[in-house]
């Protein structure tokens, strides 16, 4: 029994690349892996450190809010002086005697609020409401003014709270007056208290107002040190207070995720978010004083970018490694394939012109005692003699088809224009209009000679552009002073040769189609030569098409560039169908047909193709 032959090369190139390639995968995925875990194990505990560190600058910023609040409580020289301040009505000059006699009072509670604040102005502002509805506040303002307690955001929970500091959301100070510019656009956070007299009655509430800026400084810090980080931090109200500019509020509600998933601190976990189509890696750390979480969030493509890198330079060694091994494989294998080579340089001498000039000489067969190049050059050879044979045949075939379609297709344009055109000329004669209709007749014998003369399949656009014109001026007819047209063809591209009858079809749709509209009507035809191709524009200004009518008649064309059959036409509502199938006929795939339209403001029909003198 003969042995089986086989083609060393391959056998070779198979063997060593396999290999490689083992052992390669093996050394990839070992340290992919490792690499990969080490990377969320160090990105888990970085963004622990840094949601731990926020927790403690914002618990720092609170409690020194509360500190100064409890200074205000139990400051005696407050309380002596706020209970000597009568309740200011809004006419707050020296006439009015209640003013005048609480004004020392007031006085000295801006000199102690002042001194509590210090020089450095550890606060924004600190408001000081009684009861009866005076408000004193000293800080980057000084101001008494009276005030209804009942409308401020955070009065009932404040004195629900009995003496417990309530803490606001981020919010502007709109309702203080004169606030300073620097401050206006400013979001702020309150730390509200009751405090009692000596009888344990609440006596008012103080105010300690701190700028949003100051309170997450460091979380804005980390923000910016860490650009592919983002940092949310919740109250124990489950809202965000930062960022507290809400257009940077995150698309997964954090907090609520936390809860319904029962998720633990300092533990790192992945959500999916849905908006961005990425997985998002979290870790979270509680403000134990506040019952507020400190949120950190990540892209986790961006986490394993150093993965992607290290991925890329091995994929970079695999390719070179089987670079390496082709290289191997050539030197060793050069010897034993050498016949094959022989025989594929042969075969690449053969080209379409040696089949078109039916030039049917043998390759010679190179020395091999290789089966499989004896089986290839036995098949070659065959195959190439019936090619050489039926060649000529089928271009021959072909030819005839595309001639006998464009010619089909020109046809079926005579009956449809001359029925569109005797119905106006029955008009115009029931009209007793007889020197439009002779000066139509002879326009029309004009146009009938042109398009029936079936010896000139091609004609220059010069001559298409001066017979369309006589169709438009039938149309003129029609339409009257209401219709106006133009014709800017450049002299470079009057000698061009185009398809016959390619521009007309196109005016008539638009006359069917686009004017039915309320004048005046408006039609341009203009000719453009872009790089080696031919352009006509023919635009309207009629009630263009919807979008839903374009898909349509895109879908239309498609069909016909694919099938490319005349069948799928008929006389009536075919020109641009009927123009495109002649386009694609002539010039395939350099064929321009570009349908640009817009409701109510007309449409752009765009043809053209390769320059044919």
């Amino acid at each position: 029994m003969k042995n089986k032959l086989r083609s060393q090369k391959m056998n070779l190139f198979f063997d060593y690349a396999l290999l490689i390639l083992l052992l390669l995968s093996i050394c990839f995925f070992t340290f992919y892996f490792y690499y990969r875990e080490n990377i969320y194990k160090d990105a888990k505990a970085y963004a622990n450190n840094l949601t731990s560190s926020i927790s403690s600058s914002v618990a720092s910023e609170i409690d020194k809010m509360s500190t100064i609040s409890m200074n205000i409580i139990y400051s005696s020289i407050i309380q002596k002086n706020l209970v000597s301040i009568e309740n200011i009505g809004s006419e707050q000059t020296s006439l009015n005697p209640a003013y005048a006699s609480s004004r020392d009072s007031v006085l000295n509670i801006y000199d102690t609020i002042s001194a509590i604040i210090g020089p450095f102005q550890s606060v924004t502002q600190i408001n000081i409401y009684s009861l009866q509805g005076t408000c004193i506040g000293s800080g980057f303002h000084q101001y008494t003014a009276p005030v209804i307690l009942s409308q401020k955001s955070w009065y009932e929970e404040t004195l629900k709270n009995n003496g417990v500091k309530y803490i606001t959301s981020p919010e502007h100070l709109v309702n203080m007056p004169s606030i300073h510019m620097n401050f206006r656009d400013d979001k702020f956070i309150s730390l509200c208290r009751v405090f009692f007299d000596g009888a344990d009655r609440p006596q008012g509430i103080v105010q300690v107002i701190q700028n949003c800026s100051n309170i997450f400084a460091f979380a804005e810090q980390a923000a910016a040190a860490n650009p592919n980080m983002s940092f949310y931090i919740y109250n124990d109200r489950g809202e965000l207070v930062y960022p507290y500019d809400l257009s940077h509020a995150p698309a997964i509600d954090y907090n609520t995720v936390i809860k319904t998933h029962s998720l633990l601190p300092s533990k790192s976990y992945t959500l999916n978010d849905k908006s961005q189509k990425v997985k998002i890696e979290i870790t979270y750390t509680y403000i134990n004083k506040l019952g507020w979480k400190v949120v950190a969030a990540q892209p986790k493509s961006l986490l394993l970018k150093p993965l992607y890198t290290f991925t890329t330079y091995f994929i970079f060694i695999i390719l070179a490694g089987i670079l390496i091994t082709l290289l191997l494989c050539f030197f060793v294998a050069s010897k034993l394939t050498s016949p094959l080579h022989k025989l594929t340089l042969a075969i690449k001498e053969v080209n379409i012109n040696n089949v078109l000039e039916k030039n049917t000489s043998i390759i010679p067969c190179p020395n091999s005692s290789i089966e499989e190049i004896h089986a290839l050059f036995n098949s070659f050879n065959s195959m190439y003699h019936k090619l050489c044979l039926s060649s000529q045949e089928i271009i021959s075939i072909k030819s005839e088809e595309t001639r006998a379609k464009m010619s089909a297709t020109q046809a079926m344009i005579n009956p449809h224009f001359l029925y569109n055109n005797l119905t106006t000329l029955s008009i115009l004669a029931e009209e007793n209009k007889t020197d439009q209709v002779i000066f139509m007749c002879s326009s029309l014998c004009d146009y009938f000679r042109y398009i029936s003369a079936i010896d000139e399949p091609s004609v220059t656009i010069e001559t298409e552009c001066l017979y369309t014109e006589k169709y438009i001026a039938c149309m003129q007819i029609r339409f009257g002073p209401d219709f106006n047209y133009s014709i800017d063809i450049p002299e470079e591209l009057k000698g061009v040769h185009i398809p016959k009858l390619i521009i007309q079809p196109i005016v008539e749709n638009a006359f069917k189609y686009a004017f039915d509209t309320a004048p005046p009507w408006q039609l341009k035809i203009r000719g453009e030569k872009c790089s080696n191709h031919w352009l006509i524009h023919i635009q309207d200004n009629g009630q263009g098409m919807s979008d839903h009518t374009l898909d349509v008649l895109s879908d239309k064309l498609n069909k016909l560039k694919d099938s490319r059959e005349i069948t799928s036409l008929k006389i009536g509502g075919m020109g641009i169908k009927n123009v495109y199938l002649r386009l694609l006929l002539l010039y395939n795939e350099e064929t321009i047909f570009k349908i640009q339209s817009t409701p109510n403001q007309g449409t752009c029909i765009t043809i053209g193709g390769p320059i044919i003198y």
